[in-house]
């Protein structure tokens, strides 16, 4: 099976990367599901979810959301994958990027455990 790593930004500055997600679908179907997600948050008045409301702003000024493969892997079924899209993640803020995820997991060796980091949304 195939985990995709995968970027969203907007078609205002495709530079600026505002999220980093994975997938096992295809990246259409995946910006599909986003798209859906955050126009449902809208329609019931649900801002609390940071790229939803990102995804809204963007497309309400006019700008389309584009989803790009950042990174893939090829697993097993019950492989660990997760440590791909932390990496990922981390990897983005540390080169500077504002986004819009909410929490980044780091493994805490001594007890094999996800650690919640959240992320500063600015």
């Amino acid at each position: 099976m195939e985990i995709k790593i995968y970027t969203l930004a907007s078609t205002r500055n495709l530079n600026d990367i505002r999220y980093v997600g994975k997938t096992k679908q295809t990246l259409k179907r995946r910006l599909q599901g986003h798209l859906c997600n955050a126009k449902k948050a809208k329609e019931l008045h649900n801002y609390k979810n940071y790229n939803y409301n990102w995804i809204n702003h963007e497309l309400e000024n006019g700008y389309n959301i584009i989803i790009a493969e950042l990174d893939s892997l090829e697993i097993q079924e019950h492989e660990d994958w997760k440590w791909l899209e932390q990496y990922w993640i981390s990897q983005m803020k540390a080169w500077g990027f504002s986004l819009t995820n909410l929490t980044c997991c780091f493994k805490n060796a001594s007890t094999n455990s996800c650690v919640m980091i959240p992320l500063s949304v600015t």
